[in-house]
């Protein structure tokens, strides 16, 4: 009676090493791209905060007889910073915060431009 050899179904430890080693060079070669995908998709969001705080701007202009807002304001004894007066005009006040900030999101100050200056 012969034996049959069977067809092994396993992996060697070498192919296994193989293949971790070329997924870790696509790894390598591909995150570098993400990040660089992630930067252009921050740029396109400042970008986009800053034609909504220009048009917010044009408006206020608009309605208030040509008169740009000040960067801080006294109203009534407090001190305000420009995003008050444009308030009305803006969305959220996620326009005034930069996306390439480093801080995490639970500590970036969002309202730095809405709060009192005293």
């Amino acid at each position: 009676m012969s034996r049959r050899s069977h067809p092994r179904s396993a992996f060697t430890l070498v192919e296994l090493l193989v293949v971790i080693a070329i997924i870790a060079v696509l790894a390598a070669i591909l995150f570098p791209v993400f990040a660089q995908a992630r930067e252009k998709a921050r740029q396109i969001t400042c970008t986009s905060n800053l034609r909504q705080t220009g048009m917010a701007t044009l408006m206020y202009v608009q309605d208030y007889d040509e008169r740009v807002p000040m960067s801080i304001y006294d109203a009534g004894g407090r001190w305000f910073a420009v995003g008050h007066a444009l308030e009305t005009y803006t969305k959220n006040m996620q326009i005034w915060v930069c996306p390439s900030d480093g801080a995490p999101q639970s500590t970036r100050n969002t309202t730095a431009c809405w709060q009192r200056w005293a």
